[in-house]
């Protein structure tokens, strides 16, 4: 009696080698060199893939990425801005790693500027404070002698250069770091009533045919957008779900990721909501050991039911106080003392709200493609996120922005389909180049979806094939 045992992963080895005819052939083999000898136990490894019963598919290329920076444009953003623009560069650098394509242009949260004929407008130009030279540091004055309107209507895409307010992955690295370095930076002169939530939907009202910003959006591309402000979203009127449900009908939710550098402060569990700062304590070293006098704190429901000539005014706690201490104790325009570990910027809870509602939105449209995680990154590898949060008080936007384009606007996966039989053995070509099968990527338990490792997903102009066996 002859006993044999195939060792390996006999299963799958087993049904694809008997579909191909070759299971029959070599057991006749063994057969006819065995008649006659006594009982043996024989061992055949077999190899970790058969190239029988295979199929080669394309995987389709990259899908596109139309990204829009929402910006705030009110008096205390110039510093921010700036952050964005000179770290810009690490963006476009995981961008082009991936080969990505994409689209990129900037809109502004001021939704209400109107010119001297109540036309729509926007103010380009810088709102600088000043700050006395010693500690405390205290706020002396603003000046807007640099404010000026131009004729750009709420929503439509900014930029000193009409011709290049839309940012295309064909136009060199450099050009695309220097065109956005000039198109974000806004200025400080907008209207403080920052309306990101509403600035957005009404970014994307206008990219409708004879729209300012016709052309910006592609039936096939995610969306993905980025909006960057000190203070809380204060789009009148308009609900969290509305909002959502009003993106939606204008773009399928399942294609849509978000982002919110916003005033939110660093947790081991993510970001949450929080005035943010540099250092220091609540607003930095300075708001805490200083101060002006607080007033007579008598009760009050209005001004003018505070002493007259006294300068106090009827603070939100319903006591009469300094207009000083007012802006000390909420360190306004980052800030109204000036030191160096101060960053001023007011909770983003709206903004955090909108973008954790609308993750759960994406991922019950994308049928599990997307984890809902409340916008709190994993460090597995199997879960996609719809969106990010991060603080806006930091010194280098850098990391923020490199995690923004790997997690939101790269899509590491590929479907497969039909799915893979056997999930080992699929074997992936990049230009001609085998990729390591469980390292460069992964295959799905279902051989559903392949999943590139960073750093290894294909881009435009590859020539990827896929090996892999399929079911009978």
């Amino acid at each position: 009696m002859i006993s044999i045992t195939l060792a390996g992963k006999i299963p799958q080895m087993f049904k694809d080698l008997r579909s191909s005819g070759l299971l029959v052939a070599g057991a006749g083999l063994l057969l006819a060199g065995l008649v006659g000898c006594p009982s043996y136990t024989f061992l055949e490894v077999l190899p970790e893939r058969v190239t029988e019963n295979q199929i080669i598919v394309e995987p389709g290329k990259p899908v596109p990425a139309d990204i829009l920076f929402v910006v705030d444009n009110s008096p205390s953003m110039e510093e921010e801005q700036e952050n964005l623009a000179i770290n810009f560069a690490a963006f476009i650098d995981e961008l082009t790693k991936a080969k990505a394509d994409y689209r990129i242009a900037v809109v502004t949260t001021d939704l209400t500027s109107r010119d001297t004929s109540n036309n729509e407008a926007q103010w380009a130009g810088i709102t600088r404070s000043g700050f006395s030279n010693a500690a405390p540091f205290v706020f002396q004055n603003q000046v807007r002698a640099e404010c000026r309107q131009i004729p750009i209507g709420h929503g439509c895409l900014m930029g000193p250069d009409q011709a290049k307010r839309l940012i295309t992955s064909e136009m060199s690295p450099q050009e695309q770091i220097s065109t956005f370095q000039a198109n974000v930076r806004v200025g400080s002169c907008g209207s403080g009533t920052e309306e990101g939530i509403s600035a957005t939907i009404k970014a994307l009202e206008r990219m409708a045919p004879g729209g300012c910003n016709e052309g910006f959006l592609r039936p096939a591309a995610n969306l993905v957008v980025v909006i960057l402000s000190d203070e809380d979203d204060q789009s009148l009127g308009r609900d969290i779900n509305e909002a959502i449900a009003a993106l939606a009908n204008l773009k399928p939710l399942s294609r849509v990721r978000i982002s919110a550098i916003v005033g939110a402060e660093q947790t081991p569990n993510g970001a949450t909501a929080g005035r943010c700062k540099l250092g220091g304590g609540r607003c930095g070293g300075a708001c805490e050991m200083y101060g002006p006098a607080q007033g007579s704190l008598n009760s009050c429901m209005r001004e003018s039911e505070c002493p007259g000539g006294s300068g106090e005014v009827c603070g939100t706690s319903g006591q009469c106080v300094q207009r000083d201490y007012v802006y000390w104790r909420d360190c306004h325009w980052c800030s109204y003392y000036n030191a160096p570990d101060c960053c001023s910027a007011l909770a983003g809870s709206r903004y955090m709200a909108f973008a954790s509602a609308l993750e759960a939105a994406i991922a019950s449209a994308t049928g599990g493609d997307i984890t809902s995680t409340g916008c709190i990154p994993s460090s597995d590898p199997e879960v996609r996120v719809g969106c990010l949060v991060d603080s806006i008080c930091q010194e280098s936007f850098s990391q923020t922005l490199k995690r923004i384009a790997s997690d939101l606007v790269i899509v590491p996966t590929v479907a497969l389909d039909p799915p893979a039989t056997y999930p080992p053995g699929v074997v992936v070509k990049v230009n001609g180049v085998e990729l390591e099968n469980g390292v460069d990527f992964t295959i799905s338990e279902d051989g559903a979806t392949l999943r590139y490792s960073p750093g290894k997903t294909p881009g435009q102009g590859d020539v990827v094939e896929v090996f892999y066996t399929i079911p009978e």
